[in-house]
C-alpha cells in the first residue's frame, strides 16, 4: 500500500521511527505540529509575500518607466524649441545684416547724389559765381577758426 507521496506505507513508517537515547533505545513517532501553533509560516504564504511585494515593485517601475517616457518626451520638444528659436535668431540675424546692407547702399547712393549734385551746380555757375561762392567758404572757415580760438582761450 503507498501513501499520497507515491511511497510505500512501511518506508514512510520506517523513516518516523527514531530510536530515543533517553528511551534506551525504544522507538519514537514524531507527529507534525498544528499549522495554528507553527511559528514558522508556511512555504505559500511566504510565496504570497513575496509575490505581492514583487508586483507592487513591479507597478512602482512601471510608474517610474511612465515618468522617464514623459521626461523624454519634455526634453524633445525643448529640443524642438530651442532648433526653432535658434532658426528664428539665424533668420533674424540674416535679416540685419541685409537692412544694415541696404541702409550702408543708401547711405552710399544718397552720398555720391549728393556729391554729383555739388559737382553739377559747380559746372553749370557762371565763373564769377563760383568764384564768389569760394571766397564765402574761405571767409565762413576763417570765422569759424576765430571762434574757436576764442572758445579755447575763455
Amino acid at each position: 500500500m503507498q501513501n499520497s507521496g507515491g511511497f510505500p506505507d512501511e518506508a514512510v513508517a520506517a523513516r518516523g521511527k527514531q530510536l530515543s537515547p533517553h528511551d534506551g533505545g525504544a522507538e519514537m513517532h514524531h507527529e507534525r505540529p498544528d499549522s495554528a501553533s507553527c511559528s514558522v509560516q508556511a512555504p505559500e504564504d511566504a510565496r504570497s509575500k513575496l509575490f505581492a511585494k514583487y508586483r507592487k515593485l513591479l507597478a512602482e517601475y512601471i510608474k517610474l518607466l511612465d515618468k522617464y517616457k514623459q521626461a523624454l518626451s519634455d526634453i524633445e520638444e525643448l529640443l524642438d524649441v530651442n532648433s526653432e528659436v535658434r532658426h528664428q535668431f539665424h533668420e533674424l540675424n540674416l535679416y540685419s545684416a541685409h537692412a544694415g546692407l541696404r541702409d550702408m547702399k543708401e547711405q552710399s547712393r544718397d552720398r555720391d547724389s549728393y556729391s554729383t549734385g555739388t559737382e553739377a551746380r559747380i559746372r553749370d555757375m557762371e565763373p564769377g559765381d563760383a568764384v564768389e561762392r569760394l571766397k564765402n567758404t574761405e571767409e565762413r572757415l576763417e570765422d569759424a577758426k576765430e571762434q574757436f580760438k576764442d572758445r579755447d582761450a575763455g
